[in-house]
């Protein structure tokens, strides 16, 4: 009797492999955190702004002509290359482009339409943003007035 009782206990074996695969699993993703964490910050690259030119008069909406000098793709956090992504300064106030916003011109020419602009004048400044949308300065086009009608 004794022995058909102990036959049908279930064996602890599999719950013990288990909780030797999860714990192997969460120290293995752990170290990759860390490392991507304490990796040098990627070389973020320069944002040329090719229109509107300095000081100039526009109509709405506003339009951006830039290059980037990477090849920017849609991704999760927004339009951007790598792990960093574009936002636009208008004074204080920070722009992400929609998906529809940004088109490819060629040649590493992009045309972005800031539909949310109203008229006004403006300082402006491109600037690339962390998987955080922290700004980042490095990379940042030059700081522009344009005054929307």
């Amino acid at each position: 009797m004794q022995s058909s009782t102990q036959s049908q206990r279930p064996s602890i074996a599999p719950i013990a492999i288990g909780i030797a695969i999860l714990g192997i699993t969460l120290l293995v993703l752990g170290r990759v955190a860390a490392a991507r964490r304490n990796a040098p910050p990627e070389t973020l690259p320069q944002i040329q702004l090719v229109s509107p030119a300095i000081d100039t008069i526009v109509a709405a909406p506003l339009i951006l002509v830039f290059e980037p000098n990477a090849d920017l793709r849609l991704q999760p956090t927004g339009w951007g290359a790598g792990r960093n992504h574009l936002h636009l300064k208008l004074d204080e106030t920070e722009i992400m482009p929609a998906a529809r916003d940004i088109e490819s011109l060629g040649g590493g020419r992009y045309r972005w339409t800031v539909r949310e602009a109203a008229p006004g004048t403006y300082t402006l400044q491109m600037i690339w943003s962390g998987p955080d949308h922290r700004p980042l300065q490095d990379g940042a086009s030059e700081v522009r007035k344009v005054t929307i009608q």
